[in-house]
């Protein structure tokens, strides 16, 4: 099985990071800070320790983006899957 994400699904998985940041942080809804944690700590083990920033208030707009995407790289599929997370539009794999 190849690693490779095709671009509209790597966008996918990034708009549903920074949704969840939304949620979590600026609207404090727990379930979303658990999942948006959990992909965190996920990424963190994976490789990218950063990522941990995400899980800070106050941080720009652009700047969640960026993050989301560098936290995303190091994530599968499964990863959102395993927390209840759809990645919705998806009828099969790329």
């Amino acid at each position: 099985m190849s690693d490779y994400v095709c671009r509209r699904c790597s966008v996918q998985r990034v708009n549903i990071l920074c949704d969840l940041y939304e949620q979590a942080i600026r609207n404090n809804r727990e379930k979303a800070a658990h999942q948006l944690k959990k992909l965190v700590q996920k990424a963190s083990r994976q490789g990218y320790r950063e990522g941990i920033q995400i899980l800070q208030a106050g941080i720009a707009p652009d700047s969640v983006r960026k993050l989301a995407w560098n936290i995303s790289s190091f994530l599968k599929d499964t990863d959102f899957e395993e927390l209840g997370i759809t990645l919705h539009g998806r009828k099969k794999p790329c």
